[in-house]
């Protein structure tokens, strides 16, 4: 049976399943959401997800109800002959479209795992694969894992990087265009391109909270807290709650942190803190303290994996308990943009 796997990107930032999951929804016409987590895995809700699902029959006059959906996309068939084909969007878990495409599935697809409740399905015609910021990845023409016409790659600026010859055009068949999406006559053009894919839906509305979408300016923020000596206060070692604003992405959660490991040494200090409440992070940094700030750098890890560097200003507060800053991530991968949040905590 021919599959294609639809590729797991990684994550920028907070890694497999950071912010808002809970504030997901299908947009009007859709159903779902379907959760994965980073190694494919169905998930019950968005806690752990990496990518969430949207979905509807391919045909848009046909009712949804036609198709037997059960809990979780798991389809009842009406025999072992039927043919069902749905038009579906991944997106990463913080909202931006990460694939688009139809897929088949009959009961031997589900049987073998292809499905609407798996990563990995049948492809069938044009499909698109996006970058983080939007721009088009990878287009071409699918019938499961193999492709027709030219197979295109692009990198986050639109740029051809790629073009792989597939089959010849004329070996594919037609039946999801002509038969089920009703375009009589439909070809696709040599170059492997249409414009039969939709507009990719957004179900994730911007936080009117922010409004700042650069890096944050450590060095100024620095400037500009107020000042005061610490030397009768410490953060002390547990768990701080409140909020945690990711201005990059435009984006607010609820957030919990553990501090870990706390030592300070003349003014050089060890930080060990982790993140969790919807997403799992872990980093340890070392730095300094000036009066009431705590500078300092470090890994950032998701899983027990290195994803990037964090560098971090906590302004330590005169009211015991209160922690306030700001962070900046910088992914390995150069293609990402430093990413810039800033959060207010309160000690349980």
């Amino acid at each position: 049976m021919n599959v294609k796997i639809i590729t797991l990107l990684i994550l920028s930032v907070f890694g497999s399943n950071w912010f808002y999951a809970q504030s997901i929804s299908s947009p009007s016409n859709f159903l779902g959401p379907i959760y994965f987590d980073s190694k494919g895995q169905l998930l019950s809700n968005p806690t752990d997800a990496n990518l969430y699902r949207i979905y509807r029959p391919s045909n848009p006059d046909e009712k949804p109800g036609k198709q037997h959906l059960g809990i979780n996309g798991v389809l009842t068939f009406k025999n072992n002959t039927e043919n069902l084909y749905f038009y579906f969007e991944d997106h990463f878990i913080t909202g931006e479209v990460q694939f688009q495409g139809n897929m088949w599935v009959s009961k031997l697809h589900q049987d073998q795992g292809l499905g609407l409740n798996s990563l990995k399905v049948h492809l069938k015609g044009e499909c698109r694969w996006y970058h983080r910021n939007g721009q088009l990845a990878q287009v071409g023409v699918y019938d499961g894992e193999s492709f027709y016409g030219d197979q295109k790659q692009f990198d986050n600026e639109s740029k051809l990087i790629k073009s792989t010859p597939g089959l010849p055009l004329i070996q594919y068949n037609y039946v999801l265009e002509r038969t089920i999406l009703g375009l009589k006559n439909f070809s696709y053009g040599e170059n492997g391109n249409s414009a039969i894919l939709p507009v990719p839906q957004s179900n994730q509305a911007q936080s009117k909270e922010v409004i700042d979408t650069k890096p944050t300016d450590l060095a100024a923020k620095l400037m500009s807290m107020p000042r005061f000596s610490i030397r009768t206060y410490r953060p002390y070692l547990g768990l701080y709650q409140g909020k945690t604003i990711n201005a990059s992405i435009q984006k607010t959660a609820n957030t919990s942190l553990e501090i870990l490991e706390f030592i300070e040494k003349k003014e050089e200090v060890v930080l060990e803190v982790y993140w969790f409440g919807g997403y799992e992070a872990h980093t340890k940094l070392t730095g300094s303290i000036h009066d009431n700030v705590i500078f300092a750098r470090g890994d950032w890890e998701v899983n027990g994996e290195r994803v990037g560097i964090i560098t971090l200003a906590t302004f330590l507060q005169k009211e015991e308990g209160k922690l306030e800053g700001f962070f900046n991530i910088k992914l390995l991968d150069p293609n990402e943009k430093v990413q810039s949040c800033s959060f207010k905590l309160s000690k349980e």
